[in-house]
């Protein structure tokens, strides 16, 4: 018989995505922001620290539902500013930075292979976020705020910043690894804190 942990949508899984959920929407709204490295409307938040460990501990597709359910949430509740485009790039930012991760954790959850799908994570979250911002992102954004205006407050920060593109390569591309970078070590010192527990678990499965 199938052990039900191992389905996705199980009932407790469910509920453990939805709580996780929860939890990384809360997250969201302590959200910080860097004007004297980045503009404003950039924050800095943990939301996709519980989609990490949801990843680790449910199972690997949650880290594709965990912040769907994260962003689709924080909408409902708390409404938004940007017509869902700057929800819709934290969605594609949590899966660039999530994939690997997903990934390596298949077949192995040592903290090593953990390690290096975050470092990945980083990695691609990067790429993907200058890609998106470059193409989707802040096109659709500049509806909402001018991309004349978008331009020239990344100008205020660094006079090489003239145009869309300088802007995703000084500003954006430095965001994301930052960015990806706070997410990384608060997610480290969760997964240590957990990780006796889940090598416990796996033990008595076995």
């Amino acid at each position: 018989m199938e052990n039900q942990e191992n389905k996705l949508f199980s009932t407790q899984n469910i509920i453990r995505m939805g709580f996780l959920a929860a939890v990384a929407v809360v997250l969201m709204q302590f959200d910080l922001s860097l004007p004297f490295l980045f503009p404003p409307f950039l924050k800095i938040d943990l939301g996709d620290v519980p989609a990490v460990v949801g990843l680790l501990v449910v199972h690997p597709l949650s880290g594709l539902i965990i912040p769907l359910i994260k962003v689709l949430l924080d909408i409902l509740i708390f409404g938004t500013t940007t017509g869902g485009v700057g929800e819709f790039s934290n969605y594609i930012i949590s899966i660039a930075y999530l994939i690997p991760l997903m990934i390596i954790v298949h077949k192995n959850k040592s903290f090593r292979a953990i390690l290096i799908g975050i470092f990945l994570g980083i990695v691609t979250t990067t790429i993907v976020g200058c890609i998106s911002n470059y193409f989707i992102v802040l096109p659709l954004y500049s509806k909402f705020m001018p991309i004349e205006q978008i331009i020239e407050m990344g100008a205020k920060l660094n006079p090489v910043i003239n145009d869309l593109k300088s802007f995703v390569i000084f500003i954006m591309g430095p965001f994301n690894i930052f960015k990806s970078t706070v997410v990384s070590m608060a997610s480290l010192i969760v997964v240590k804190a957990i990780l006796p527990a889940m090598q416990i678990l796996r033990s008595k499965q076995a």
